[in-house]
């Protein structure tokens, strides 16, 4: 199983909320369009901050625009479901132990 776009080998802990993936509950609540907008937000917000970060904010928006990726995928009729269920839908499963 692959490794889930938002997250990599050597980070993401504060992901982790009581032994659950934040991302996973995140996925179950926001549909398709919603998490495209989030996304597009996140590459948005990091590709324009100034925070001497450069480095470390453009990793993050390259994994945003990964993940952005994916859920272009998604056909037109999974866009208004949940995450979640398109992943199912397409049988589609990510790990999210990072």
């Amino acid at each position: 199983m692959k490794l889930h776009p938002l997250l990599t080998k050597d980070q993401n802990k504060h992901y982790d909320n009581n032994g659950r993936s934040t991302i996973f509950e995140i996925e179950k609540e926001l549909t398709v369009t919603e998490m495209i907008g989030v996304c597009k937000f996140s590459i948005f917000k990091y590709n324009s901050r100034d925070k001497n970060q450069d480095k470390a904010d453009a990793i993050k928006a390259n994994k945003y625009n990964d993940y952005l990726e994916e859920l272009n995928f998604i056909p037109k009729r999974l866009k208004d479901t949940t995450v979640r269920r398109a992943w199912k839908n397409l049988n589609k499963e990510w790990d999210f132990n990072a």
